[in-house]
């Protein structure tokens, strides 16, 4: 058996380095050497992670991904692979949008982010038509949401719902959400009492009277004292319109048909739609701080010391209400 020459500790036949201490064991190839982990900070929640020199990883509690450099720091946006944005490119883009707070923070991120040549050729583009869709929307539709379908996923639950995450349904044809905000109680159990079902109530409840005397016990109770929990659903159709998303929202329990809303369910639904264009328009200004991995999940989970930290090292304008504004968190949750 191999043994680490630091701790002493048994290695496995195959591995290259310690698991315990992190030491290159004495026969590893030399190219285990320069792949040594080291710790670096998450951009997105200043987190320590391990990762190896030059090579590219995720965050495992707020998702952004990252690449780091020889020199040890993590780097967020384009990889190598990935065309870059140049300052031409970028002054073209941003020579039409208007004179407001928050246009010139993007402006000035996507700059900052091209002159440090981590800015992706696609990413300006993509930011920017997203804010201008939701800077020009008029408000009026009480189920329509200016955002790319592909978003409204991981978006919807998070800004409208207010839960972190939602289930996609294989439904042919159309995009269906399925986001579970309450849990509430029930008493009967039908579904999963396979003694019950195929034995009768009686018999099954003899045997687990008997196998509890032997030492052991089926653990079965009648499905009048068996007390579960029932999922209270939101079920959301999503439909591409007008370059954004028509929302049709339905009250689903556990496996039941779908009903509607209840009236003071859809003033809510209306409501929660047209106060979430703050938080949609800080969500893609952090797109383009973050790059294209930051995604609703890592999003709603970015610290305000992560943000000040990211503005600082770009240069950018850090002030404290900026830092307030791009701190997006969920609403209470729907029905609440």
């Amino acid at each position: 058996m191999r043994a680490c020459a630091s701790c002493g500790r048994n290695l496995g036949k195959v591995a290259t380095r310690c698991l315990y201490c992190g030491t290159i064991a004495s026969d590893a190839p030399p190219a285990a050497a320069g792949a040594r982990p080291l710790v670096t900070t998450c951009p997105g929640c200043l987190r320590n992670v391990r990762v190896a020199h030059g090579a590219s990883g995720s965050c495992s509690f707020c998702a952004l991904a990252f690449h780091v450099d020889d020199d040890g720091t993590a780097r967020v946006g384009r990889t190598g692979a990935t065309p870059a944005a140049t300052r031409a490119q970028v002054d073209k883009l941003v020579a039409d949008l208007p004179s407001a707070r928050l246009w010139d923070v993007v402006r000035d991120v996507l700059h900052r982010r091209a002159a440090f040549n981590e800015l992706g050729a696609d990413e300006p583009v993509e930011i920017i038509a997203a804010l201008t869709l939701i800077a020009t929307w008029p408000g009026t539709s009480p189920t329509w949401l200016p955002i790319p379908i592909a978003d409204a996923v991981g978006i919807i639950p998070r800004a409208i719902f207010g839960v972190a995450d939602g289930g996609l349904l294989p439904e042919e044809g159309e995009t269906v959400l399925l986001s579970t905000i309450a849990t509430a109680p029930r008493h009967k159990d039908r579904a999963h009492r396979a003694a019950a079902g195929l034995l009768g109530h009686g018999v099954a409840a003899g045997l687990s009277a008997l196998t509890s005397n032997l030492g052991f016990g089926l653990g079965y109770k009648p499905p009048e004292d068996v007390d579960t929990r029932s999922r209270i659903q939101l079920r959301a159709h999503l439909t591409e319109h007008l370059g954004g998303i028509q929302l049709d929202v339905y009250d689903q329990i556990d496996q039941q048909t779908p009903t509607r809303l209840s009236v003071a369910h859809e003033h809510e639904l209306h409501r929660r739609i047209t106060a979430s264009r703050s938080t949609l328009a800080s969500y893609y200004i952090l797109r383009a701080l973050f790059g294209p991995s930051c995604k609703a999940a890592t999003a709603f989970s970015i610290t305000r010391d992560a943000l000040t930290a990211r503005l600082t090292a770009l240069g950018c304008d850090q002030s404290p209400e900026l830092v307030e504004q791009l701190c997006i968190r969920m609403p209470p949750t729907f029905g609440t």
